[in-house]
């Protein structure tokens, strides 16, 4: 009776952080030291670098924990997401504009996780549709906030910078290099799970899943919208090509003799 409100808030996030979770942070953390921070001379980029490659994993493994059961799987979504091609890209460019790929994940758990478990109504589906616009509005508040005088200015970003078709090329081709400074794309050994990813997905029919995954894909290829450079919302369909990895290995490993037809 003596405790308060916020001390069972952080009662009960402790419960749901496992000992696996821990393990996961400490996986991306190892890896993103690894890749950022090879040499005795660290300077405070390469740590926000390294910081930001780590803490978008874990959000993306806590993401595709909403569908996968396993924990192998979720840690490979997190790793084709945040230490994957495309958000490595964005070490080339200032380190703030890493926080739009690390946001999106952790601003779309409150989404995927509402009321799950309850019957699905027409209450929770809006109140989900409205809670999946906290990421679109997290990335524009950051690149507004970059670029007024009293915050810098900071230049995170061009803003020219947007999908072509050549990017796409990428993605099938893994080894093909198609000339830009961001690379829209999979690790290579994750993109046979995405694609049987994409098997379990469509058996599973979860059409409201595609709507901000479709509404990044067009914002990618459009005109710089609120000062955000296109190819920033390319990173929802990467986050959900990732989240299919995690599922299509999950499949494989849980597939069986009845499996085959697969």
């Amino acid at each position: 009776m003596g405790q308060s409100f916020s001390e069972l808030g952080k009662q009960r996030l402790l419960n749901r952080i496992t000992i696996n979770d821990i393990a996961a942070v400490i996986l991306y953390g190892c890896f993103s030291i690894y890749l950022y921070l090879p040499s005795a001379r660290v300077n405070h980029a390469q740590i926000f670098y390294a910081f930001n490659a780590m803490a978008a994993a874990w959000g993306a493994y806590f993401l595709s924990k909403r569908w996968i059961n396993n924990w192998t799987p979720s840690l490979l979504a997190g790793t084709a997401y945040g230490l994957g091609p495309f958000a490595l890209s964005f070490g080339v460019f200032h380190p703030l504009a890493g926080l739009s790929i690390v946001m999106i994940p952790w601003l779309l758990l409150p989404s995927v996780y509402f009321r799950r478990g309850k019957s699905p109504d027409a209450i929770r589906f809006c109140i989900r549709g409205l809670l999946a616009l906290l990421p679109f509005a997290g990335i524009i508040f950051l690149f507004w906030t970059s670029a007024q005088q009293w915050s810098g200015p900071f230049f995170l970003m061009p803003r020219d910078i947007g999908m072509t078709v050549k990017d796409f090329t990428n993605l099938i081709l893994p080894l093909h290099n198609s000339g830009g400074s961001v690379v829209f794309g999979l690790p290579h050994c994750s993109f046979i799970f995405a694609l049987m990813g994409v098997f379990v997905y469509l058996k599973l029919q979860r059409i409201a899943l595609l709507l901000p995954v479709a509404a990044g894909l067009i914002l990618s290829v459009w005109e710089p919208v609120f000062q955000v450079s296109p190819i920033v919302w390319a990173a929802f369909p990467i986050l959900f090509l990732s989240v299919l990895c995690g599922l299509g290995f999950q499949a494989l490993l849980y597939a069986g003799k009845a499996d085959t037809k697969w």
